[in-house]
């Protein structure tokens, strides 16, 4: 896993550059999240609906995506 912060991240990036563990990496891979947009086009409950991917799993890929200046999909508000 990488911690230093990611300068630009454009949407067509693989998840790879977020430098996120292998196992999460797979998962998202399982579940045809391949780049950066596809990520950032999902939400949280998208995430933890996926098997294997718990809350360490979301807050590792929370915390990349913030270190890239991006972050996940905002729930939508029911009304």
């Amino acid at each position: 896993m990488n911690a230093t912060p990611v300068e630009v991240v454009a949407d067509s990036d693989a998840v790879e550059v977020l430098g996120l563990h292998c196992r999460i990496t797979n998962r998202l891979r399982a579940a045809s999240i391949f780049c950066v947009g596809d990520l950032c086009r999902t939400t949280a409950r998208d995430l933890m609906k996926l098997p294997g991917f718990g809350t360490k799993s979301l807050h590792e890929v929370e915390a990349a995506l913030q270190r890239a200046g991006r972050s996940l999909r905002a729930e939508e508000q029911r009304s």
